[in-house]
């Protein structure tokens, strides 16, 4: 998790490319969503309901999520971009 939130300093496009370059694939670890809750500052309730909303990540075969951290990340910007404004 620390490697994660090192790479937040990042712009997304670069950290998007990170996550998704296929050498470096192997190096992205999903997050559960206490984890990305964490991150983002918001509940549990809140990341389910990203997860259905904004498609940041994946349901196991167990019921388990896993959240991709450059889909939370882009989120995580794009809502802190849109902080205070009505979107219509």
């Amino acid at each position: 998790m620390q490697h994660f939130l090192s790479l937040l300093h990042l712009p997304f496009h670069l950290l998007y490319h990170y996550a998704h370059t296929p050498n470096q694939l192997q190096e992205v670890k999903m997050l559960t969503p206490e984890q990305a809750g964490e991150i983002a500052n918001v509940s549990r309730i809140t990341i389910l309901r990203w997860l259905k909303r904004h498609d940041i990540g994946t349901q196991l075969d167990n019921g388990r999520w896993e959240i991709d951290p450059a889909k939370l990340a882009y989120v995580i910007a794009v809502r802190s971009a849109f902080k205070g404004r009505q979107v219509k």
